[in-house]
């Protein structure tokens, strides 16, 4: 494991101590494609929440190989609606790398930064388990190895969170 995914290992469970929390979990998160992991950690109507996500993949067909990692963390006001409903909002800061080799295009080397503010709801399917639901509008800013950029979109997700309570 090199240096760095150590760090993001370290960061994500420094947030997790049972004696301040009082409700925290494990989830995961699907937006285009995309799976991310969530650590939700509930105290006093805001939750905080750390995430990682990390793709590798290799194609034959065009010789070509790339690897994504990232690292995030949000912070929301929850508002429970009911005894198995919460509605959230707030915002998620993310990093992330993103590496690409192949035959055509060379070595690329992208960083992302970027926030987007969310609005998202929970529904209880049992006690421990929760179905959600988010959307989100994000500002990124992008320098790869070729040009710089930033971009702004909206973009949903659908989530799966259990919670150790």
């Amino acid at each position: 494991m090199n240096k760095r995914r150590f760090y993001y290992f370290v960061f994500l469970f420094s947030f997790v101590n049972t004696a301040w929390c009082a409700e925290y979990g494990i989830g995961i998160g699907l937006n285009n494609y995309n799976y991310s992991i969530y650590f939700p950690i509930n105290i006093k109507g805001y939750r905080f929440e750390p995430s990682i996500a990390y793709t590798d993949s290799t194609s034959t067909y065009s010789n070509s190989t790339y690897e994504s990692s990232g690292v995030g963390f949000g912070l929301f006001k929850t508002i429970s609606q009911s005894e198995k409903t919460k509605v959230f909002f707030g915002a998620r800061i993310n990093y992330s790398e993103y590496k690409s080799d192949g035959d055509t295009s060379g070595y690329v080397k992208t960083t992302e930064t970027s926030i987007a503010p969310t609005l998202g709801f929970e529904y209880y399917i049992e006690e421990n388990l929760s179905l959600g639901g988010e959307a989100y509008f994000t500002f990124t800013n992008s320098d790869s190895t070729n040009s710089t950029s930033k971009s702004k979109a909206t973009g949903s997700m659908v989530t799966l969170k259990y919670y150790f309570k």
